[in-house]
């Protein structure tokens, strides 16, 4: 176990050198509308939800920056429930940005990689056991089955937060930071 340690406390003192960017409004924005991107993922044991606010530029492409993200340790008998508990988290915390942006906010879409908990969120005739049906109806609460989408799982940036991840995988202009290059086009073409 020595050598995880040193590992360890070497990655606790990389940390330090993290910088994040405070804004997300970049200086050549062509307003100050925020869309948000809110992914979710999870693995047996953690969920992880992250929100990246997009901007249009002036130029016509858009930023993408990390807004907030959040884990939580999660105890389910399957990877499927723990991913539905990670849009559980997505929605909740979607809806705390959305609230703060207050008249900035101009719209949010929702990904995940995990099929069943998409269809557990948009299927709404079938009968749930209720744990299943208890996450859906929060999903539901703060957002609508229409607003969730399917991304593949090596563009899911949620992912990161649920694998082993280099201190070098979150610093400035990193995936983790400025989103997926999908998140950067335009909505038809994502």
């Amino acid at each position: 176990y020595l050598d995880q340690w040193v590992r360890n406390l070497d990655d606790i003192q990389l940390l330090k050198t993290v910088r994040f960017q405070r804004t997300v409004i970049p200086v050549n924005a062509a307003n100050l509308n925020i869309n948000l991107i809110v992914t979710s993922d999870a693995s047996k044991s953690i969920a992880v939800a992250a929100v990246h606010a997009r901007v249009l530029l002036t130029d016509g492409s858009y930023s993408c920056q990390l807004f907030t993200a959040r884990s939580k340790l999660v105890k389910t008998s399957t990877i499927p429930k723990a991913e539905l508990r990670g849009a559980v988290m997505a929605a909740s915390l979607g809806h705390v940005v959305k609230y703060n942006l207050g008249p900035q906010y101009e719209g949010a879409i929702y990904c995940s990689d995990s099929t069943i908990a998409l269809y557990w969120i948009v299927q709404d005739q079938r009968a749930l056991e209720t744990y299943v049906r208890n996450c859906v109806i929060e999903v539901r609460r703060f957002t609508d089955p229409s607003q969730w989408y399917h991304v593949a799982s090596e563009d899911n940036i949620a992912d990161l937060g649920t694998r082993t991840a280099e201190v070098s995988e979150i610093g400035l202009n990193t995936d983790w930071q400025t989103g997926r290059g999908w998140m950067k086009d335009k909505f038809e073409d994502m």
